[in-house]
């Protein structure tokens, strides 16, 4: 189990594990591909936001659109956000993320 350490500053307090820093990124709309990390690690968890009918966001174990790991397949309109939790999904060639057939937010969060 990873180390949990707290820090006060002031008023700011940040709790979490310092072992693992998690990272984060954003995409706003419809993307042919990008590659997110290109070295091995793991996911945490994917937030999706102003879908547009039919969109579907992939993410691959590669550093290209091959050997997909998780996808929220074709999805209906929807302004609501939401996350799905993904505990730790590892992938170990790279992180590639693609967003098809119509647009979405998405903001994937990494190890």
């Amino acid at each position: 189990r990873p180390s949990v350490t707290r820090m006060i500053l002031g008023d700011f307090m940040a709790v979490g594990s310092f072992d693992n820093p998690q990272h984060y990124f954003h995409a706003g709309d419809t993307t042919a591909g990008v590659l997110i990390k290109d070295s091995s690690g793991r996911l945490v968890s994917v937030c999706i936001s102003n879908v547009s009918n039919s969109a579907v966001v992939t993410l691959y174990n590669a550093k290209s659109a091959v050997n997909p790991i998780w996808s929220s397949g074709a999805m209906g309109a929807n302004t609501v956000p939401f996350t799905v939790q993904v505990n730790g999904l590892i992938f170990n060639v790279g992180l590639f993320l693609t967003v098809t057939g119509a647009g979405a937010g998405v903001t994937v969060v990494y190890e």
